[in-house]
């Protein structure tokens, strides 16, 4: 899935004020006649966003990172065929790992404030291209986010307490995960270098003794 690509609101301003300067006496070659026309429409086109998007949230300051190995964070096509115990143990395990997480982690805990915040989940899979859907839930952000509720990090998951924004991208070999990081909602966009790759630990599970027997491990 190819991202929307827009100007935040910052952009349009630089933008309106190139434009701007397109239309003033200059050292450099003057514009021509249709020149002028094209600029002008398009610098009033511009003050018409600027006005439109004055009202628009952008992506504040992180205030949690997050990176979950994938066998606790499955995609939606894996979360229809796990068993409930299996969902539990997910949970508990996720709970578990994300609590020093908030407790080391500044303004993380909303304390039961109602406060909306901006939530990126990204995957990190050897082949990004074989995901179609980049939806958080399709992409195994669904257990983390419901973790983060259930843990007053985000206060719910509707669309006027969550905003959500969903990457898929590439990864070496044996070390695919999700990252979640959690943002503060801000007027103006905090710049930020985009979600990075690191090296996760996966979970080794110790398997049972039905299964060690199947295996012929026993």
């Amino acid at each position: 899935m190819t991202a929307l690509v827009a100007y935040t609101k910052a952009e349009l301003r630089k933008v309106h004020g190139y434009l701007t300067r397109l239309l003033q006496p200059a050292g450099g070659k003057p514009l021509n006649a249709e020149q002028v026309v094209d600029v002008g429409d398009l610098r009033d086109k511009t003050t018409v966003m600027i006005a439109t998007h004055a009202g628009k949230i952008e992506r504040g300051a992180k205030v949690l990172e997050w990176r979950i190995p994938k066998e606790i964070a499955p995609t939606m096509n894996e979360w229809g065929f796990w068993q409930m115990w299996r969902k539990g143990r997910a949970r508990k395990d996720l709970e578990d790992r994300l609590r020093p997480m908030i407790a080391a982690s500044k303004g993380a805990d909303l304390c039961g404030a109602q406060k909306m915040r901006w939530v990126r989940v990204t995957r990190f899979t050897l082949q990004p291209k074989n995901v179609d859907d980049a939806a958080i839930d399709a992409i195994g952000g669904k257990m983390p986010v419901d973790t983060l509720v259930r843990k007053g990090v985000l206060a719910g998951d509707t669309a006027t307490l969550l905003k959500r924004e969903a990457v898929v991208a590439k990864t070496s070999r044996g070390n695919t995960h999700v990252l979640v990081e959690v943002f503060e909602i801000a007027s103006e966009e905090v710049p930020d270098g985009g979600p990075q790759d690191g090296i996760v630990q996966q979970i080794a599970r110790k398997r049972g003794r039905m299964t060690r027997a199947i295996t012929g491990e026993e």
